[in-house]
């Protein structure tokens, strides 16, 4: 009889100690991470093809061009096939993230390109690991038992947790939760080395809280915690979605568009939602700020909660404008600059005005407006971001260059103006 072979945990070290490092997608607290997020996350991505092409990877305000898209996709392939990294001019490799945008915008359209790129066994940084797991997102079968079969220790591609993990779905989430629980009582998962050591389990965790909704713990904490703790939390929500599905929310082809791409892990669509003007993004929205650290009333426009509070606020949110006001007189004033640049209009420039005339800063931080070391600091960040934004909001601004009291000028063009001021017509861009 042969002897079952045992399971490898090897690939769930490496992302144990990636865990253990940070977040992956650090959304104010939330690592985001949530898979917008997961991922979430916050990557810096390459534009590594022509300008012409890059525009089919934003959402269309119609149907998606599909063939350009497949033209991207398969592009990248080539490039990934003709890489070669020891190459002195190798440069940088192909970027993974042409696959992931292409596929949340085309969907299940590209699934036969997808299916002539994908492999498996290979890391989602990779173009046919990124194809793979963009086909197990779309639910196609195959990819999904191979990203299985690899969390099994069976061609392992060293991180099939993380990659079902970007997966994100309801059946990634069955996959993993049915491993985690495998192997719960398995002593084997536990390692060391040298002066190191860890729970090898903690990498499949750590890909579950960045699926999950109301996981039982903390995000950014990869212990893998109890497994009784885990088995109760699946038996109060394996009967409702446990993971994000949110472009159904929209009849917009445009709104739906930019929805999955928050679902797939690109959170700079939630400022592209705001901006688009569809009301019925805000029941979205709302439930993305329920979203990381909830700590304080704002998150910083980097976070998945932050965006999703800015794009509130530019849909008209009497209470995000409010709360923009508060972070706008407190250490984290720089911040809400950069959302009144984002909303615009006139009460913004407004908003920024008054705040630049200081009477109010600090106001509520006595312990940050008398540090005597810190808040000079603290007070030239503040004036000095709003000097630099109403330059690309206002009509004829003051003339600041190479001007080291620029705040007066400021103040005193706004004394002059108020009643008066011309807003400048920006085009609308987008962020994803």
């Amino acid at each position: 009889m042969q002897r079952k072979k045992s399971p490898k945990f090897r690939s769930h070290r490496v992302l144990l100690a990636k865990a253990t490092l940070g977040s992956q997608f650090n959304n104010g607290g939330l690592p985001v991470p949530f898979l917008l997020l997961g991922r979430l996350r916050l990557c810096l991505f390459f534009l590594l093809l022509s300008a012409g092409p890059a525009f089919a990877q934003v959402c269309p305000q119609g149907e998606s061009n599909n063939a350009q898209l497949l033209a991207k996709i398969t592009q990248s392939a080539r490039q990934f096939e003709r890489y070669d990294p020891e190459a002195g001019d190798a440069g940088s490799p192909p970027d993974p993230e042409v696959i992931y945008r292409s596929a949340a915008i085309g969907g299940k359209a590209l699934i036969p390109v997808l299916r002539r790129v994908s492999k498996p066994g290979m890391s989602l940084y990779t173009i046919p690991g990124a194809a793979q797991v963009s086909l197990a997102k779309l639910g196609d079968r195959e990819a999904l038992n191979q990203l299985e079969s690899e969390l099994n220790g069976e061609n392992d591609s060293g991180d099939a947790a993380s990659k079902l993990g970007r997966v994100g779905n309801e059946k990634a989430v069955a996959i993993l939760l049915n491993y985690f629980f495998e192997h719960a009582s398995d002593k084997s998962r536990l390692w060391r080395s040298g002066d190191l050591g860890g729970d090898s389990l903690g990498g499949v965790v750590a890909a579950l809280v960045t699926i999950v909704r109301n996981p039982p713990m903390e995000p950014g904490r990869p212990a893998p915690g109890d497994s009784k703790t885990w088995a109760e939390w699946w038996e109060q929500n394996k009967g409702n979605p446990v993971s994000l599905s949110i472009d159904g929310h929209f009849r917009d082809p445009y709104s739906q568009c930019l929805a999955r791409k928050v679902e797939w892990g690109f959170p700079d669509a939630i400022l592209d939602l705001g901006a688009s003007g569809d009301r019925e993004a805000i029941q979205l929205l709302k439930m993305l700020t329920r979203i990381g650290d909830q700590r304080s009333r704002v998150s910083g426009i980097d976070t998945v909660r932050g965006r999703a509070q800015t794009a509130l606020l530019k849909l008209g949110n009497e209470e995000e404008f409010n709360a923009i006001l508060s972070e706008l007189e407190s250490p984290s004033s720089v911040d809400a600059v950069k959302k009144l640049q984002y909303i615009g209009g006139k009460r913004a420039v407004v908003a920024l005005m008054h705040s630049l005339n200081g009477a109010n800063f600090l106001s509520e931080y006595p312990d940050w407006k008398n540090d005597g070391i810190n808040a000079p600091g603290i007070l030239f960040d503040h004036d000095e971001a709003i000097a630099s934004a109403p330059v690309k909001m206002v009509a004829s601004p003051p003339d600041t260059t190479g001007e080291p009291k620029s705040k007066k000028k400021w103040l005193d063009w706004w004394e002059k103006n108020e009643n008066a001021v011309q807003l400048v017509r920006t085009r609308e861009v987008s962020f994803e």
